[in-house]
């Protein structure tokens, strides 16, 4: 059924909070179903390839077969990758607490090391997700991939922090918000995502024209 005029703006609005309602409500049945520890990552991962259908303009996907596949065939790839991030969030939680037995020019180094440590993992947190859904790599190939993405689109990686931090902003103010935030944030996460894989497409398309009149 199409309407046009304001009633159709109105359908189109709740269309989409229907849809991000019910991924969102996706994402946390399917992380409670293992325990957060073995199913938040994958059921993020299933999340993002929602989102990313949806972007690339298959709006009328069947969502829970989707979201189900997904989670299904990324459960040990995801976990792997999940448990990877764990381990280096426990070291550089561990390398911070050894930071208070230290003091003169070891402190002040290790300080620095730890301040670019948690940038660049803060850099693999935003990226991480996007890049799965849209690559096909190996797992390290993943974090690698981030970390360059995020620093080569300083911007982009500004922005999508921002999109982080006002989402938390917003479930303090209005809690209610909670059960969109997870299927809006990551909307906005993979869109930016999205725009900044064009533009490398873009790029690599460019530079192979040039190689190929060289």
């Amino acid at each position: 059924m199409q309407f046009g005029g304001v009633a159709g703006g109105v359908y189109q609005v709740g269309t989409w909070i229907i849809r991000l309602f019910t991924l969102n409500l996706l994402w946390l049945l399917f992380s409670l179903l293992g325990l957060l520890v073995i199913g938040l990552f994958p059921a993020t991962v299933a999340m993002f390839t929602v989102v990313r259908k949806w972007i690339k303009g298959h709006k009328d996907l069947p969502l829970i077969r989707t979201f189900w596949d997904s989670y299904s065939t990324n459960f040990l790839k995801a976990n792997i990758l999940g448990f990877i991030q764990f381990v280096i969030a426990y070291m550089i939680y561990i390398d911070y607490m050894f930071l208070d037995t230290l003091s003169g020019w070891s402190a002040v180094l290790l300080n620095v090391i730890l301040i670019s440590a948690l940038i660049l993992f803060s850099v693999v947190l935003l990226f991480i997700f996007p890049v799965y859904v849209h690559y096909q790599l190996k797992i390290f190939q993943y974090i690698r991939l981030s970390i360059i993405i995020g620093i080569s689109y300083p911007i982009q990686t500004i922005f999508m922090l921002f999109c982080v931090v006002l989402c938390y902003v917003i479930i303090h103010v209005i809690p209610g918000i909670l059960l969109f935030s997870g299927s809006t944030l990551s909307f906005f996460m993979m869109r930016i995502a999205n725009d900044v894989f064009v533009k490398i497409e873009v790029k690599k398309n460019q530079e192979n024209k040039r190689t190929s009149l060289a």
